[in-house]
C-alpha cells in the first residue's frame, strides 16, 4: 500500500458520523403500533437533507434447544398468506406508548422479560428468567427501525417433552414442534422459515452445532 492510500485509509479509520442533527426529530404521524418522523441533517459538504423514518417497538425471538433439536411453531401469517415455521416470540412492547415510554430504560432487559412472557404465551414453556441468553441484535436499517432480540435457552433432554397446540389471547393459533437440527436446517434452506433475519441467526447457531 503506497504512503497517499495508507493515508486515505487512516483518514477513514478516523472518521466520524458524516451527518450532523440540525433538529430533535419531529414526530409526523402516530398510530397503535408505529410512528413516523423526520430529521433534518447536515452533511460534511454542508448540503441539508431531511431523513424520515418509521419506528416500532422491537420483537424477541427465542431458540430453544436440547441436544439435538430446536423448538419452532408453526402458525399462520397474514403478511404471507401461508403457513409459516417460525422461532417462539413476539413484541417487546404492546403500543406505540409503551414503547416510547421503554427507550428510557435498559432494552435489554426488557427483550429478556419479554422473551419469557412471550415463550410461555407461545408454548406453554414457564422458564425462570436466568434461562435466557441473549446472543444476537439484528437491526432492520436506517429509515426503518425494528430490531429483534434473540436469545437462547438450552434444555436439558429430560426436561423437554411434548407441547399442545396453543391459541393466544390475540386469537393466533401456534402449534409448536421439537425438530431436529437437520429438519430445521432443511426448512430454513428450503425457504420455509420466511423470516429472513431469522434464518441468518439460527443457521449461523446450526453452523456453530456442526
Amino acid at each position: 500500500m503506497g504512503l497517499e492510500h495508507l493515508a486515505s485509509y487512516c483518514r477513514l479509520l478516523n472518521m466520524g458520523s458524516p451527518f450532523e442533527p440540525m433538529e430533535e426529530p419531529q414526530e409526523q404521524f402516530c398510530g397503535r403500533l408505529i410512528r413516523i418522523t423526520t430529521q433534518k441533517m447536515k452533511l460534511q459538504n454542508g448540503k441539508e437533507v431531511t431523513f424520515e423514518k418509521a419506528e416500532r417497538s422491537p420483537g424477541v425471538r427465542i431458540l430453544v434447544t436440547d441436544e439435538s433439536r430446536m423448538l419452532m411453531t408453526k402458525e399462520w401469517r397474514t403478511e404471507n398468506n401461508d403457513w409459516d415455521y417460525r422461532l417462539p416470540g413476539g413484541k417487546v412492547c404492546d403500543s406505540l406508548d409503551e414503547y416510547v415510554q421503554a427507550m428510557q430504560n435498559d432494552m435489554d432487559e426488557l427483550a429478556k422479560n419479554a422473551a419469557k412472557k412471550e415463550l410461555e404465551e407461545e408454548t406453554s414453556l414457564n422458564l425462570p428468567i436466568e434461562s435466557f441468553e441473549q446472543i444476537h441484535h439484528s437491526v432492520c436499517g436506517a429509515t426503518i427501525v425494528w430490531d429483534l432480540y434473540y436469545f437462547l435457552v438450552k434444555l436439558p433432554k429430560d426436561e423437554v417433552k411434548e407441547l399442545d397446540s396453543i391459541t393466544t389471547h390475540e386469537g393466533e393459533e401456534t402449534h409448536p414442534q421439537w425438530l431436529s437440527f437437520e429438519e430445521v436446517k432443511k426448512l430454513c434452506v428450503d425457504g420455509n422459515v420466511k423470516e429472513d433475519r431469522t434464518v441468518s441467526v439460527v443457521l449461523r447457531f446450526l453452523a456453530s452445532k456442526s
